[in-house]
């Protein structure tokens, strides 16, 4: 008998204990559900998708800024999910925030019933949900499960995918249910561009266990379809082969140093060192978990075993490249959040296991197995009850940034002064942005306004006499400015999230990670299309630089590297984007506008 449980014989019926196990596994995560409920806030780059749901609602597409083809969101399928809520409720940060604490659940249930499908759950003793009451003890994985950012799509995508590969394991479904498991499957460059490492190795599962060759060419179309159309929708529209923000974080550059410290920082939340502990136990767990199954009760690890095996294979594996790619590239600026998705992962193996096998041989490692998984369920259960406990309340907010690394919410708590910030409204009256609304009210058309660094004043260029330009305003905050202004108004920011030519400039070498880019001011100015009068230049504005820009935006060169989002889109338009898409990604101008336009001399 296999300690993965026998699926030839299974029981359809549910017994008391498995109806005790059940019951356990909703309480973590309805505890969960209410948990993030109570903590709910939205990010200010959850309100960035924002702007691109009103555009698209509007008809203008899926863009930041009418007329301004830029991928400002690196999540296309979250952006699409926020429209139909949208569509149907016009109040988009609840729709956020509701959609993505639902979503979490949903991947939770997920992780569950994969665990369920592939360790026989309906006839084992007793089922404790180890991995899933340990990821939602996680402050993170609650924080962001309602922040408006699509971590709670990732989370529901995971589980599902996981749930569908385990049913893949233990039998061989195939016609509709094959091809609804490959598209979903598919999905992961959708759901996030780094989940394509999920949809190859997954794919090749599916593939390794397709019944030849015809289900095999079935299943590779049905997981390639919609990703392969998106790919050429978005080369020939935006005129890149990934997200605009994907570029302007400079998302393949070496941060190891950064990346390290902020997986540790990241871990280390309320600064208790049991939690590190906690975090070890738990990969040892789930490594001595993988060992039982390995080391199941059949002579030798057949066909069978090893197709059992395989959901196993392809998360943890997935969860490795993905950690490895979080340290490679420096992590990210917001607390936790970019550990959720490897966390997931490795956490589905163990998310809901037996802690008594039932009986094959017997003997003395069958009752140490049993034993050793017994106690690391108590020791992780106990863990994330006590890490439940521990967290403060909704209005704590501990703001202390180190390395670029802040607990983002906590922030938004201390800057709205809200213990539950998750509208736009509770950051309408800070800083700067009640000048914002009033300034728009009062400047004319063509207007330029940009924030100053301190995030408290705006300054103002006026337009020339007849100028054809919108009124442009260049964001600190992006996703709050943009949520105050009208679809009308063109919203630029200085780190390039949503700016064609910011999102081209060179990097700070060491500069916040997500956020290490700086356009200088001179480059907005420069980049009206009638400029205003020199006489009406504020002092924070230099006139050399500004001229300087305008000869380097004057240079065929970076005309030519702007043209994808700015020029009209024709046919041609849209096949020379296809062309040109990674040439364009990879080309930089420096920062300084008098660097810049030596260059095109």
């Amino acid at each position: 008998m296999n300690a993965l449980g026998d699926t030839r014989a299974r029981s359809t019926g549910v017994t008391p204990l498995g109806w005790i196990s059940w019951g356990l596994a909703l309480a973590v995560i309805g505890l969960f559900a209410v948990r993030a409920w109570a903590f709910r806030w939205i990010a200010d780059d959850g309100i960035i998708v924002h702007r691109t749901v009103r555009n698209l609602l509007a008809g203008h597409g899926p863009v930041f800024n009418a007329g301004e083809r830029v991928e400002a969101n690196t999540s296309v399928l979250w952006t699409y999910v926020v429209a139909a809520g949208g569509a149907i409720w016009e109040d988009l940060d609840a729709v956020s925030i509701v959609e993505g604490i639902g979503l979490s659940t949903v991947g939770l249930l997920g992780l569950v019933a994969g665990c369920a499908v592939l360790y026989g759950g309906s006839r084992a003793r007793f089922f404790v949900p180890v991995g899933v009451a340990a990821y939602c003890a996680l402050p993170a994985a609650r924080d962001f499960a309602s922040s408006g950012l699509e971590n709670g799509l990732v989370l529901a995508w995971v589980g599902v995918v996981w749930w569908l590969l385990c049913r893949r394991a233990v039998g061989s479904p195939g016609g509709r249910e094959l091809a609804l498991t490959a598209v979903l499957v598919g999905l992961g460059p959708l759901v996030r561009p780094e989940a394509a490492v999920v949809t190859a190795l997954a794919g090749l599962y599916l593939l390794a266990t397709a019944r030849g060759r015809r289900e095999r060419v079935l299943t590779l179309a049905w997981a390639a379809a919609l990703p392969a159309l998106y790919q050429v929708f978005r080369m020939g529209f935006y005129g890149l082969p990934v997200p605009h923000t994907a570029m302007a974080k400079e998302a393949g550059v070496n941060r190891v140093e950064q990346g390290l410290f902020y997986w540790n920082h990241s871990l280390l939340l309320f600064n208790v060192g049991w939690f590190r502990a906690g975090s070890v136990l738990l990969a040892l767990g789930g490594a001595g978990v993988l060992a039982i199954a390995l080391a199941s009760r059949r002579p030798r690890m057949d066909g069978a075993a090893l197709r059992r095996i395989g959901p196993i294979v392809v998360v943890l594996a997935s969860a490795a490249i993905l950690l490895a790619y979080s340290v490679y590239n420096g992590g990210d600026y917001m607390r936790g959040r970019m550990t959720l998705f490897p966390l997931a992962l490795a956490l589905a193996p163990v998310a809901w296991i037996p802690v008594r096998f039932r009986s094959g041989t017997g003997g003395r490692a069958d009752s140490a197995a049993r034993l050793t998984v017994a106690a690391g369920a108590a020791v992780m259960m106990l863990w994330s009850g006590s890490a439940v406990l521990a967290a403060p309340p909704p209005g704590h907010a501990d703001t202390t940034e180190i390395r670029g690394i802040v607990d983002e919410r906590a922030y938004k708590v201390d800057f709205s002064g809200d213990p539950t910030p998750d509208d736009t409204d509770s950051y309408a009256g800070i800083e700067a942005a009640p000048a914002l609304v009033g300034t728009l009210g009062s400047a004319p058309g063509g207007t330029l306004l940009m924030a100053r660094r301190d995030n408290r004043t705006w300054i103002e260029v006026p337009p020339p006499v007849g100028s054809a330009d919108p009124t442009t305003i260049v964001a600190h905050h992006l996703g709050i400015d943009a949520a105050l202004s009208p679809l009308r108004v063109r919203v630029w920011d200085y780190v390039g999230l949503a700016t064609p030519l910011a999102g081209h400039i060179e990097g700070i070498r060491g500069g916040r990670i997500g956020h290490d880019k700086d356009m200088p001011l001179e480059w907005a100015v420069a980049s009206m299309a009638q400029g205003p009068p020199w006489s009406a230049l504020p002092p924070d504005v230099d006139p050399v630089r500004v001229a300087a820009a305008r000869a380097a935006l004057a240079c065929p060169e970076v005309r030519d590297l702007l043209a994808p989002a700015t020029a009209p889109l024709t046919p041609g338009r849209f096949l020379s984007n296809i062309a040109g898409s990674f040439g364009k990604y990879s080309a930089r101008i420096p920062s300084d506008p008098v660097a810049a336009a030596a260059l095109c001399d």
